[in-house]
């Protein structure tokens, strides 16, 4: 049931929890708060939740070009396999 909510909301573990925490689920019942508290613990922890912004595809692409991996590379090339990577991460 809970995987159920996960699922409906793409894994997002914010909404998730903000989901658990607003009661109006049913299949949420009989969830206790410190539950919830230990649930956001964990995905905290296993870095599912945080307070880091997203980067967009530029910013991926500036990162990985000022790696060192990337040093003395072909920058079309390592562009075009970002740009690939970016494609099928928003496949899911």
């Amino acid at each position: 049931p809970l995987s159920e909510i996960a699922a409906e909301l793409g894994g997002d573990a914010a909404a998730f929890i903000s989901a658990l925490r607003a009661k109006e689920d049913p299949r949420r019942k009989n969830l206790r708060e410190n539950t919830i508290d230990d649930l956001e613990r964990a995905l905290q922890e296993s870095g599912h939740l945080t307070d880091a912004s997203i980067l967009d595809q530029a910013e991926v692409l500036r990162r990985v070009l000022d790696s060192n991996a990337a040093k003395g590379g072909d920058t079309e090339c390592v562009a075009g396999l970002v740009a690939r990577w970016w494609t099928h991460a928003q496949r899911g």
